[in-house]
């Protein structure tokens, strides 16, 4: 079961259980081929990364993947991304980052 939510104000926005999958048709809907994904290691260790990478295989989508960054990002951190963007002609960034306070119910993944 999931429960999504899409509005606009004036970047669209999804957001909800099962939010995630819907990532290639947003990416598609927009004209982006190639995002660079941006999060921590840790990050790239948990069952949500897996979802995202699952997600983005499953739909044959090219990505790249900056996991570089420190738990509480610094200015390095960012430059570091930049070049990676600009090395890989990305047009799109994804920034993939932790939020506690959502835990995903079992019932809903």
């Amino acid at each position: 079961m999931t429960h999504v939510v899409r509005f606009s104000f004036p970047t669209t926005v999804l957001y909800g259980f099962g939010a995630i999958r819907q990532l290639p048709l947003c990416l598609d809907e927009v004209g982006i081929e190639k995002p660079l994904l941006v999060t921590d290691r840790d990050l790239t260790k948990t069952d949500a990364f897996t979802t995202v990478e699952t997600v983005l295989q499953k739909s044959k989508t090219s990505w790249v993947l900056f996991s570089d960054v420190h738990p509480n990002p610094l200015l390095e951190d960012v430059e570091a991304a930049v070049e990676v963007y600009k090395k890989n002609k990305n047009i799109c960034l994804f920034a993939f980052f932790n939020n506690v306070n959502n835990a995903v119910p079992p019932e809903l993944e």
